[in-house]
């Protein structure tokens, strides 16, 4: 992999997005790509502007002072790790292969590993009805 790609490891074989694709992706993103937005114009946070926000992406705002764009790329950076902030587009990628290709572990496992790398509004959640969904 190049530089320019980022690794969604270390949980192989996760396939390598390239810099490019995550930064359209996460812009195409209708919570993220409202979040980027306003990360690169250094917009003061008004509760005008917190109301005209979708409901997704209000969830984001909440990480606000966590949030970091680095080379057109969102993270969220907590003390003990920085997380790729992960387009909806990718998490059912992400999620099959933390819960089918490691041998279907369970929730708090996938949520584990999930957290160590990524990060996304009610990720919980989302991963509860992942596994739910797959194995009844």
């Amino acid at each position: 992999a190049s530089s320019q790609d980022v690794i969604l490891q270390p949980h192989p074989p996760l396939q390598t997005i390239g810099h490019d694709s995550l930064v359209e992706a996460q812009r195409e993103d209708p919570a993220i790509g409202e979040i980027v937005r306003l990360n690169e114009s250094n917009t003061r946070l008004t509760d005008d502007i917190r109301r005209s926000l979708r409901w997704s992406a209000n969830r984001l705002l909440r990480e606000w002072e966590r949030l970091d764009l680095e080379d057109g790329i969102l993270y969220r950076k907590t003390p003990e790790r920085k997380q790729l902030v992960l387009p909806n587009k990718y998490q059912s990628m992400v999620l099959g292969h933390l819960h089918d290709h490691l041998g279907h572990v369970d929730t708090e496992r996938v949520l584990h590993l999930a957290r160590e790398r990524f990060y996304w509004p009610q990720m919980k959640d989302c991963i509860e009805d992942y596994i739910t969904r797959r194995c009844p």
